[in-house]
């Protein structure tokens, strides 16, 4: 009897202990988009939901840090031709939008890299997006080996040869008709930018597909925090 007690109560501690990725990341003001399909789009976990959900293998908590991965089989966006489970930021119940003429906007992250495909190793971390187009689309991505910026103006390195797992810290600003990306607290980035419509994206997007990976492949990325302020 003593026995089964204790094993149910050891049972009862790890449920209890348990956590979920809004205990990790402060997700009030965010959706997660997952590479599954729903009604001819991909699935969206929205607040509510969001503030309880985990879901194994695909966003879940680990080494206390949030886990995104997806495979290159999975579903992609209407406006895209790969898949992603990532972070889509929000402005309570409506989707953020908001426009680099006014105010400062900024994203600041800590993540890591720490999967990915195969044949073509590259996942998208984290970006700015447009609403209308990608004309103005601005990613930090990791094209194995490197982390590099994607910008309308083109690209830059901001880490070469970058171990996988390295945990980095991130600052995307946009401010004053500038863009400014920090890495690591140095900042590596500022160009004039101007754009409306834009929000923030964090998660693990996977530049592959099956056109250039066997369903086997994933990409994957840990984010330790994820913070964004809008001031005017």
């Amino acid at each position: 009897m003593m026995k089964l007690l204790f094993c149910l109560l050891s049972l009862f501690c790890c449920i209890s202990l348990a956590l979920v990725p809004a205990q990790i990341l402060d997700l009030q003001n965010w959706k997660l988009q997952l590479p599954f399909e729903k009604n001819g789009g991909i699935l969206e976990v929205k607040q509510p939901e969001l503030a309880t959900y985990s879901l194994p293998n695909y966003f879940y908590v680990e080494d206390n840090a949030v886990v995104f991965a997806a495979w290159v089989n999975g579903t992609h966006t209407s406006g895209s031709e790969y898949p992603r489970t990532e972070l889509r930021e929000m402005n309570g119940t409506q989707e953020a939008s908001w426009s680099t003429a006014k105010g400062t906007h900024t994203m600041t992250l800590k993540q890591a890299y720490t999967h990915l495909p195969e044949k073509r190793p590259e996942v998208v971390g984290a970006q700015i997006h447009e609403s209308s187009s990608d004309v103005n689309l601005v990613q930090v991505r990791l094209n194995h080996p490197n982390i590099v910026i994607y910008s309308p103006d083109g690209k830059v390195t901001l880490e070469p040869n970058y171990v996988l797992g390295t945990i980095f810290a991130l600052e995307i600003q946009t401010a004053n008709g500038l863009l400014k990306i920090s890495y690591n607290g140095q900042l590596r980035y500022s160009k004039p930018y101007s754009a409306s419509r834009m929000y923030f994206k964090a998660g693990a997007y996977v530049q592959s597909n099956l056109n250039y990976d066997d369903a086997s492949q994933y990409g994957q990325t840990k984010i330790y925090s994820l913070n964004v302020v809008h001031t005017d």
